[in-house]
């Protein structure tokens, strides 16, 4: 029997990120991309062309593996599943996520009336104990939800079975309907070992009212760091030295500006370090300064200070966030809130993103995986995210569902308008959108990364100083 424990689980490891929690590595301007509060329609929506993204920048080894999947039979091939009930669980945020997740299960029985379909919700702080002991136990669901970055842990420990022969023998899954990012998300090692049903791209979402009192013009689709920094200054007040009001906040996820430089903190293909990079150095030398050499970003202290949800508190024209957040935290703002990409890279031209997926697995050992995956190739159809995305937050991983009318017209109240959705589109399929690195070891590295990135936000060091001592850190863990 494989066994997993929590120590080579991602520490974060579904914990329901914050908009303005700590900062840090995957902290602050984080809402989990399973953040479901309803959505309302808004008539007459303008239409959009479907993304024709290319493939992240942050795409995974294409190495072997050693985990094997059992073959698929018939039973994969056709409609009828052979056991009386499937279950599917992952964590919930409480009654109203669950009703999210319930109305992704609300077309089952017309597919497959033979089978009953289950969905088991689990408070966010107790589902990794939960998980573990039942695996520890022997309990074996059917699907389980686990975030991109611990699929690495599950697949070496055998945890998850490889999908890849299913995908294949699959008549109507249609891969290419997938964004690139969010489908390479569920690979490790050449082989997928899980698919996600959502998974927002990170942004900057701005409060549009306070650009207009500070008569700053909205950021333009092609902006540039250079721009940021001058947006920032330009919406950022001090009385004396104390700082009123904060252009933006962004150094709670540095992914996104990893990525549009070219930049990561790993290379899982070749094992490496790259965290030390002149890319990487760059671009968070370039977050620092906007904390510490411009003061155009509050420090650690200052947004601990200012609360968990401070953009709320129309001190802070901008944040990093994703489409769950806009839906939850930040759905009944009394402000208007617009959306624009990360700006993009003086070195690279282009902007970065980071998917907030979460994914889908079948547990090993399964004795009906057959039955499993058709439960999970459901879950992750057109249909049931068109349901779930149209009625709830968070954002689908199809581009089909993306672009589909319903969904584009789905807003809160706080938002501009649809046009949000429309952004939101191309950023998901654009290139320089990727996610945290797979690697086994991946929990120990994010939290090395972030206790040296404590020196850069709070002045210390310099990002060359701190990037080459956590260099030197994680080496000894990439194994």
């Amino acid at each position: 029997m494989h066994q997993l424990d929590s120590a080579r689980l991602s520490r974060k490891f579904f914990i329901r990120w914050a908009i303005g929690g700590p900062l840090g590595l995957l902290g602050a301007s984080l809402l989990a991309a399973c953040s479901n509060a309803p959505v309302t329609p808004t008539p007459n929506p303008t239409s959009a062309p479907v993304a024709q993204p290319t493939v992240a920048s942050a795409t995974p080894t294409t190495a072997t593996t050693n985990v094997t999947a059992p073959q698929p039979t018939a039973a994969s091939a056709t409609t009828k599943a052979t056991v009386g009930e499937l279950t599917f669980m992952r964590p919930s945020s409480g009654p109203d996520e669950d009703k999210a997740y319930q109305a992704m299960l609300s077309g089952w029985t017309q597919h497959h009336p033979e089978t009953k379909a289950t969905f088991v919700s689990v408070p966010y702080a107790d589902y990794e104990t939960k998980l573990l002991t039942e695996i520890a136990g022997g309990v074996v669901r059917d699907v389980i939800g686990i975030q991109g970055y611990d699929v690495a842990v599950f697949a070496t420990k055998k945890a998850i079975i490889t999908l890849d022969p299913y995908v294949k023998a699959s008549t109507d899954l249609n891969v290419d309907d997938f964004f690139p990012a969010h489908w390479h998300d569920g690979q490790f090692e050449g082989k997928q070992f899980t698919i996600p049903p959502d998974g927002s791209p990170l942004f900057i979402a701005y409060n549009t009212e306070l650009f207009q009192k500070a008569g700053v013009k909205p950021p333009a689709a092609d902006w540039t760091w250079a721009d940021c920094l001058k947006v920032c200054q330009d919406l950022t007040q001090k009385t004396g030295n104390r700082v009123n009001q904060f252009g933006g906040s962004f150094s709670g996820n540095i992914f996104p500006w990893l990525f549009a430089n070219d930049a990561n903190v790993i290379d899982v293909a070749t094992n490496k370090v790259t965290i030390d990079e002149k890319n990487a150095v760059e671009a968070l030398q370039y977050l620092g300064d906007l904390v510490t050499k411009y003061h155009v970003n509050p420090t650690p202290q200052e947004q601990q200070e200012m609360g968990q949800n401070f953009f709320l508190t129309g001190k802070i024209g901008m944040v990093v966030a994703n489409r769950g957040g806009l839906g939850t935290a930040y759905r009944d703002a009394k402000f208007k809130i617009d959306v624009v990409a990360i700006p993009r890279s003086p070195t690279t031209g282009h902007s970065g993103s980071q998917i907030t997926a979460l994914e889908l697995a079948i547990e090993t050992p399964n004795k009906h995986p057959d039955d499993a995956w058709l439960l999970l190739d459901y879950l992750v159809s057109p249909e049931s995210e068109l349901t779930r995305f149209t009625r709830y937050g968070g954002y689908p991983s199809r581009k089909s569902v993306a672009a589909d009318p319903k969904f584009l017209a789905s807003v809160a109240p706080s938002w501009v308008g649809t046009e949000v959705n429309q952004k939101i589109l191309t950023i998901a399929g654009a290139v320089g959108t990727g996610f945290v690195p797979h690697h086994p070891n991946w929990s120990q590295i994010s939290d090395t990364l972030n206790k040296h990135l404590d020196d850069l936000w709070n002045g210390k060091q310099s990002a060359n100083a701190v990037t080459q001592a956590a260099a030197a850190d994680i080496s000894k863990l990439m194994g």
